[in-house]
């Protein structure tokens, strides 16, 4: 195998069958120079034992590891053995004992790759699927281009002709503006490469050496997000490869949520307040929280159906978990999904 190979990030929570499609559809691809790693976030025995199962089907090699084991700097000699056997013959599978997010998830991984020598990876959301050439079309962008990130094109699994985003731009005051979005797939532009500020994580890959690891300020969600800022503040480059194409199972219509169950929304907007707060100057972050106060209104009305008092509650709720929080616990998490505000 080339020196110059991918790691491919897959991770697991009690998702058996969206998790062998996609690894399905990566076995299935042209491409021929990666390994993948997958990663179960601490899934219940029964999913965890079809899970094996399916593996040792697939599979004629697999390397397993303990999560906590993997938490290591030193090279390790496996990185060499596993260079030898061909892609859609080896799996390293690691399992965690308990669920620790999407970062914390990933970055077991993460230092893994780093661990056995590697350099390039790809984290990609188990409710993925890839089309034949898109891995290797991605790959040759990263390996000339030389940028810290590269994503595809991002369609939803159902219907497959409609685009989610190609990445997207942060303005000046923290939002994010994906291009594409919900556009039928003839309106993407002619040209290969989109550069773009922000990069989604259900497919990202990544030059390790550039982006480290993901931020684990988070349980669930923003990373991507705040990785993208990161990036954008060391003026590194984040391209969009257009005619890469890997859908993603996610819903397409809106749902209208109770104005009794505003904890996740409450969550998300903390967590984004948060984040861009350590990136903004004061004064920018100040006028950034009032566009988001302004904007929300507007949603949260047309979503929820929020009453003025019960939206000034909501807000006061935010900004009281943005003062409070250094780090948002998958406990701050189900404390505010599971309470009204």
């Amino acid at each position: 195998m080339n020196e110059e190979s991918l790691y491919i990030v897959v991770l697991n929570w009690n998702g058996y069958e969206d998790t062998c499609l996609c690894i399905d559809s990566i076995l299935n691809s042209s491409f021929d120079k990666y390994t993948i790693v997958l990663v179960d976030n601490g899934s219940e025995l029964e999913q965890l034992n079809r899970l094996n199962v399916y593996c040792q089907k697939k599979f004629k090699h697999i390397v397993n590891y303990n999560g906590n084991d993997v938490l290591m700097t030193e090279p390790l000699p496996i990185g060499e053995s596993l260079k030898k056997i061909k892609s859609n013959d080896k799996i390293v599978i690691i399992k965690n004992e308990s669920n620790l997010g999407f970062a914390p998830g990933n970055n077991v991984a993460l230092r893994f790759i780093k661990a056995i020598g590697g350099r390039y990876a790809m984290l990609l959301n188990n409710d993925t699927e890839v089309l034949e050439d898109s891995l290797s079309k991605m790959f040759e962008v990263m390996l000339n281009k030389k940028p810290a990130t590269v994503i595809p094109q991002i369609r939803y699994f159902n219907p497959s002709d409609i685009i989610w985003n190609c990445g997207g731009k942060i303005t000046w005051y923290g939002a994010r503006r994906y291009y594409y979005f919900r556009e039928h797939t003839s309106k993407v532009s002619k040209k290969e490469i989109l550069q773009v500020d922000y990069a989604t994580g259900c497919a990202l890959m990544m030059d390790l050496d550039k982006t480290g690891l993901l931020s684990e300020k988070f349980f669930f969600g923003e990373e991507d997000f705040e990785l993208s800022l990161r990036l954008k503040k060391a003026k590194l480059e984040q391209l969009c490869v257009l005619n890469s194409i890997i859908l993603h199972k996610v819903g397409t219509s809106r749902k209208k949520v109770s104005s009794d169950k505003l904890g996740p929304i409450c969550y998300h907007y903390a967590m984004r307040l948060s984040d861009l707060k350590d990136y903004q100057s004061l004064i920018n972050w100040y006028i950034t929280v009032f566009a988001h106060i302004a904007s929300s209104y507007i949603v949260l009305r047309r979503d929820t159906s929020i009453s003025p008092i019960k939206f000034l509650r909501f807000w006061k709720t935010t900004l009281k978990v943005v003062k409070r929080t250094d780090k948002f616990t998958r406990e701050i998490f189900l404390n505010l999904t599971r309470k009204g505000i």
